[in-house]
């Protein structure tokens, strides 16, 4: 473990977030994600884990009100956690939400399941399309609706481009903005990145920035029309894999 995973698992073992997750089933895996995952945090960044667990199918075959298994949520401290159960996983998978190929990515590990490494596979290989893209293409162009507090909004704007236009023009999933400012030299990306860890925003020159974020827009735009990814994810692939796993479990 390296040692954030290590102090989120402190965080874990001091809020009792492992027996409330065993509580509901069987951990797939847990990771460290969000800032730390995706470079540059901040010495105010929360730990951000996430993961999934499977619900014991039992579970959803008894009659009862409720059959959908909930997402586990925890906030205290600085430890902000959410376990989504896999059916809701991968139905969130299967809507190109971005977030959820974030989470099963994150090298920051803290646990793994014997299933982890197939469900991994799956996701980026059935869930993968040119729906993810854009995606990524409308998470950026939400971010500049938000209101400017600190130059977060703007990293996770680049982030949230760079991160389309790799799967568009290379088709890697690439979360990590340190890899992606390697990949796309750009001037003023690296500088909004650089302010965000130090908490100490820059003077920045906002036509620059407005200048980037449009040319950023153009090529992701011309590149979700050239990519050769599939329309959408394979959904019958993914639903056999769920299938699978709930007639084992």
């Amino acid at each position: 473990m390296t040692n954030i995973t290590e102090e989120a698992k402190r965080l874990m073992d001091e809020y009792q977030a492992d027996r409330k997750i065993s509580a509901k089933g069987k951990p797939l895996f847990i990771a460290v994600c969000g800032s730390h995952y995706f470079g540059y945090p901040s010495a105010k960044s929360d730990i951000d884990v996430r993961g999934v667990y499977l619900a014991p199918t039992e579970n959803l075959l008894r009659l009862r009100k409720k059959v959908k298994e909930p997402t586990i949520s925890q906030r205290k401290g600085n430890l902000d956690l959410e376990i989504d159960e896999l059916g809701h996983f991968l139905s969130l998978v299967a809507h190109s939400n971005g977030s959820r190929f974030e989470w099963v990515n994150s090298p920051l590990l803290i646990s793994a399941s014997d299933e982890y490494q197939n469900l991994q596979n799956l996701v980026n290989t059935a869930g993968v399309s040119r729906r993810l893209i854009n995606y990524y293409l409308n998470f950026s162009r939400n971010q500049q609706h938000k209101p400017i507090e600190t130059t977060k909004r703007d990293f996770h704007t680049i982030r949230g481009y760079l991160t389309g236009i790799a799967l568009a023009e290379t088709g890697r999933l690439v979360f990590d903005m340190r890899e992606l400012s390697t990949m796309f030299d750009y001037d003023e990306a690296k500088k909004i990145a650089e302010s965000k860890q130090t908490g100490k925003p820059q003077a920045e020159n906002q036509e620059k920035l407005a200048e980037l974020i449009r040319n950023l827009d153009a090529r992701l735009v011309a590149g979700i029309e050239k990519s050769g990814l599939p329309e959408t994810p394979d959904i019958q692939k993914i639903n056999n894999f769920l299938v699978r796993i709930r007639q084992a479990s």
